[in-house]
């Protein structure tokens, strides 16, 4: 049975409740800015007056508290904007926390997963997090203005509301296109990822082969693509925008045209006319930014469900430790690896067995221990893992100790490489650096293309990890093919005498050093399919 924790998309109510001490302070700042800044341009209106009335004084102290609250404005609207940064980060940094555990659960190719934790979280930084801010500044600007037109007269509000309507409405009819340009971008950037991950892994070979061109063509092709999805969606949102901007410059006319009827007709006063059209030349682009905003915060929409979907965690309860296993039986087990068809003999590993896997290469050694580990599925036929009272039972991949041919090795310690921090655990490494042979200081600091290690001293230490963590199952693929022939002696007495169950594949051991497992099994090649 597997249990999921369901995380909803990146959403303005979830920003909140990342820190909600902090954004109501965030929205106070925001309400203050707006408020005085609807005051100050309300100003204007007795300004005007005073003047006409030839009061100048007053006119003065009037331009005396607009200053003021301009100072104001500045300092509550940076810090608002500070806050909500912290408050954004804060947010992004659950979400960069919960992908790296799905990640660390359901391991992905490298261009994907830097691609979600750098393009993807950058996107929804600055098109999402960073539009929404300025979004609600807007909408409470938009407010104020509101009610101070409304406050001349009520057919200036109404112009306002129909503006507002048509560019919602053109937002919203194309708001598919604008979230197929946002996905196209992810995509293309996860492929130009994957394109330098690609040729950046050979550039020695590329150097001594002088084949720079290659390398270039395709950086290239890939970034240009890159390039052109850029083009495409800041060119779909433009065209957004420019539609949204007609739609606002007939508003922009409309207030003034309507504010000068009302004054010719006694309803307005001069100085109401003149705020009006203040208000009109502020609103406007405020109802233009809103509705560009909306339709950025939409762009994001797929993109944000695809990121909540990866922070989803799902837990297998089925699964259970391998130390239950009393025997491993495989029956009629084939699959197609690329254009090979793979099939192996029928099998029974009993709990203790020490069994060795030989065989041209291409006979499916190395699958035949990815099928054990559960990390390829087989189409015919059946691996089951059953306990001392013949039981079936799922087990636990991770408690397995498995040993692949691409060691991994990490910017740490001799030691923490042996130990991977794991807590409570008894193992010495120094001791299991020894029993393989490893004659170096365990706080050594190395890196994971350590070139002052030979391959057979990473082997060794990579199998010094295996050990200390009492596996009971061992699956090792080619664990010792660059260690000398001293040292692979020593360390098959070590494996050969452990309790747990050691599964290992190796090409050309010694007819004594074979002699000390307990079975052989010999795969053959098969036909290509």
């Amino acid at each position: 049975k597997k249990k999921t924790t369901r995380f909803l998309p990146m959403t303005l109510r979830k920003l909140i409740n990342s820190n909600r001490g902090r954004f109501a302070i965030i929205f106070a700042l925001l309400v203050m800015t707006q408020v005085i800044d609807v005051a100050s341009t309300y100003l204007f209106s007795p300004m005007v007056n005073q003047v006409s009335a030839g009061r100048f004084n007053i006119f003065c102290s009037l331009l005396l508290i607009q200053f003021a609250l301009a100072l104001v404005l500045n300092f509550a609207f940076n810090g608002a904007n500070y806050l909500f940064s912290k408050q954004t980060q804060q947010y992004l940094h659950g979400v960069r926390d919960r992908l790296a555990d799905h990640y660390y659960q359901q391991p992905a190719g490298l261009s994907e997963m830097t691609n979600h934790f750098s393009q993807d979280l950058d996107t929804l930084t600055y098109d999402y997090a960073t539009v929404l801010f300025y979004l609600i500044c807007d909408v409470i600007n938009a407010l104020m203005v509101a009610a101070s037109l409304l406050s001349f007269h009520w057919l200036l509000l109404l112009a306002s509301l129909l503006t507002t309507v048509t560019s919602f409405a053109i937002a919203r009819l194309l708001e598919k296109y604008s979230n197929q340009a946002t996905d196209q971008l992810s995509a293309a950037s996860q492929h130009f990822l994957a394109t330098i991950a690609q040729w950046t892994a050979g550039l020695a070979e590329l150097r001594r082969y002088f084949a720079k061109v290659p390398y270039q063509k395709a950086l290239l092709k890939s970034g240009q693509e890159l390039a052109n999805r850029q083009v495409s969606r800041r060119k779909i949102n433009s065209q957004i925008q420019c539609l949204q901007s007609l739609s606002n410059a007939l508003g922009t006319v409309s207030i003034p045209l309507i504010a000068g009827f009302l004054f010719f007709k006694g309803q307005m006063s001069l100085g109401g006319v003149i705020a009006s059209g203040y208000f009109a030349s502020s609103i406007f682009p405020v109802l233009e930014n809103i509705a560009g905003s909306y339709s950025y915060l939409n762009s994001t929409k797929s993109l944000r469900q695809q990121l909540s979907r990866l922070q989803e965690s799902k837990k297998n309860d089925n699964l259970q430790p391998v130390n239950r296993m009393a025997q491993i039986e495989i029956k009629q087990v084939s699959l197609t690896h690329g254009k090979q068809l793979l099939s192996y003999p029928d099998l029974t590993i009993h709990a203790g067995e020490k069994i060795l896997i030989t065989g041209d290469s291409g006979s499916g050694k190395s699958t035949l221990l990815k099928l054990l580990l559960g990390n390829l599925q087989a189409e015919k036929g059946q691996i089951i893992f059953k306990d001392a009272a013949g039981q079936a039972f799922q087990p636990d991949p991770y408690s397995i100790g498995y040993q692949a041919q691409d060691l991994v090795l990490f910017p740490a310690t001799l030691a923490e490489n042996v130990t991977m921090h794991t807590p409570g655990l008894s193992a010495n490494p120094k001791d299991y650096l020894e029993t393989v042979g490893l004659q170096l200081d365990p706080q050594r600091q190395i890196t994971p293309d350590d070139l002052t290690l030979s391959g057979g001293q990473k082997q060794k230490l990579a199998l010094a990890r295996t050990l200390s963590h009492g596996f009971p199952l061992l699956l090792l693929d080619e664990s010792l093919s660059a260690v000398d022939r001293a040292g692979q002696d020593q360390i098959l007495r070590t494996l050969c005498q452990l309790p747990a169950t050691v599964i290992f594949v190796a090409h050309n051991l010694s007819p004594e050093q074979k002699a000390r497992f307990d079975r052989e099994i010999s795969l053959a090649k098969r036909e290509h399919v």
